[in-house]
């Protein structure tokens, strides 16, 4: 008999049907199994398959070694800017540093989701060196914490938290030195449901030149921007 996910939540649903029907190791057959759930009446607010395309060309081009996430939900993001960071690495000769994608979120809940979820996708190892770690906690309080660990900052960011917190921890980023010259910040849902002021602080500001590429909600054809802003000053 089938399972009833009618009224289980839906970080339930996805996560197990990536048990299931992904390829252990294989993180772009974990990434197809929440893309068809997204659009087979399984709608979960993660990136989704439109505006990864961006994502991802924004790492193959930028090639960060560093980034750092804001906003972790179940792991989807991770697992594509992750998976991606280890391709250009690899294609680059490997080497150290490895690429490392250090992910913060709130919510401890789906945070144990995204961590098996990106498990299975092979990113995460529970011996040795894993390409994305997990952070529970309030950004704001943490962003302030990495400098020690993280002396250069990052090479990217990627924004996908609540839209309010955006523009503050943008800013914090800059106050504490996380970000350098090509450091790159991808913000996502900037139109829609929007972030109007950290919009206008990557667009205003000498710091940053911004790329404002448009697509549409995760599983919808309702508009959205992905942006890009290079860090050159």
């Amino acid at each position: 008999m089938a399972t009833d996910t009618t009224k289980r939540p839906v970080h339930e649903v996805i996560l197990e049907k990536v048990k299931l029907q992904a390829t252990p190791g294989d993180a772009q057959s974990v990434v197809d199994v929440m893309d068809k759930l997204g659009w087979d009446n399984h709608w979960h607010m993660s990136l989704g398959d439109a505006k990864a395309v961006f994502v991802r060309q924004a790492i193959r081009e930028h090639k960060p070694r560093t980034l750092l996430e804001l906003g972790t939900y179940i792991g989807y993001s991770a697992t594509v800017i992750g998976s991606e960071m280890v391709a250009t690495w690899k294609e680059l000769g490997g080497g150290d540093p490895k690429p490392l994608l250090l992910s913060l979120d709130i919510n401890e809940t789906t945070t144990a989701v995204a961590k098996q979820i990106a498990t299975i996708a092979g990113l995460v190892s529970p011996t040795g060196q894993s390409t994305v770690e997990f952070l529970v906690g309030d950004c704001l309080k943490i962003i302030p914490t990495l400098k020690e660990r993280f002396p250069n900052g990052f090479d990217a960011v990627f924004i996908d938290c609540w839209k309010q917190l955006y523009l503050p921890s943008i800013k914090l980023l800059e106050e504490h030195g996380l970000l350098h010259s090509g450091s790159v910040v991808i913000g996502d849902n900037i139109l829609n449901p929007g972030a109007p002021d950290f919009l206008a602080h990557v667009r205003n500001s000498p710091r940053y030149e911004t790329t404002v590429h448009e697509s549409t909600v995760e599983y919808t054809n309702d508009k959205d921007w992905v942006t890009v802003s290079k860090v050159v000053a």
